[in-house]
């Protein structure tokens, strides 16, 4: 938080912060395995999710945006063993907190492996909404993903959760034609392997 910046920006402006890890919880069992939801996410007056938009090779998610966002809310100290129910868990976390509004930044996108090896992708573009599988649908058109390829999305769409149809979608603003890039999908390549070692090694770089 302090290398980037945001702490700063949080003191100007004067407001809390609050680790969601040691807030108070309730407990909820998804797919045989327990999560626990800050009761502060569940009771917020109003709930800003900020993603960013990125690729992802963890768990066939295929993306992380604002779905995927969602699972670092909870106050769970071992989040890596929710992985093997991770679907189930995203789309419940959705239905569970309500989100008044979600804002991507898209302005430098992620493609490859990501979320956090992947190579960096100019798409210039804020996208927010209402719901965040809408959003993460529309996301998709924009980066050139068929969002029912998502399964984290179409078990959502099935569940009542947003809709995917972008034709069904109310867009402003840009045309997603207009702004389309095709992304580089999540798997492991040669190509996606060589451009993970030059992230690593940039980051590496930048901590000498």
């Amino acid at each position: 938080m302090t290398k980037s910046g945001i702490m700063d920006i949080i003191e100007k402006c004067d407001v809390e912060f609050l680790n969601l890890s040691e807030d108070d919880f309730e407990e909820h069992e998804v797919a045989g395995l327990v999560v626990q939801i800050p009761k502060t996410a569940l009771n917020a007056d109003f709930f800003i999710n900020v993603p960013k938009a990125k690729t992802c090779n963890i768990e066939h998610t295929f993306i992380t945006i604002a779905m995927k966002n969602m699972f670092g809310v909870l106050a769970n100290k071992e989040k890596p063993k929710l992985h093997s129910n991770l679907m189930e868990i995203l789309v419940f976390i959705n239905r569970a907190i309500r989100q008044n509004l979600i804002v991507v930044d898209g302005i430098v996108g992620m493609q490859g492996l990501g979320p956090i090896q992947g190579t960096p992708v100019n798409l210039n573009l804020i996208i927010s909404g209402l719901n965040p599988v809408t959003v993460d649908a529309v996301c998709c058109h924009v980066m050139g993903i068929n969002p029912y390829a998502v399964e984290t999305l179409w078990k959502a769409y099935k569940a009542g959760v947003g809709e995917v149809d972008i034709n069904k979608i109310e867009v402003l603003g840009e045309i997603v034609d207009d702004v389309k890039k095709k992304f580089i999908y999540p798997i492991f390549s040669t190509k996606n392997a060589l451009d993970a070692l030059k992230t690593s090694f940039k980051v590496y770089l930048r901590k000498k």
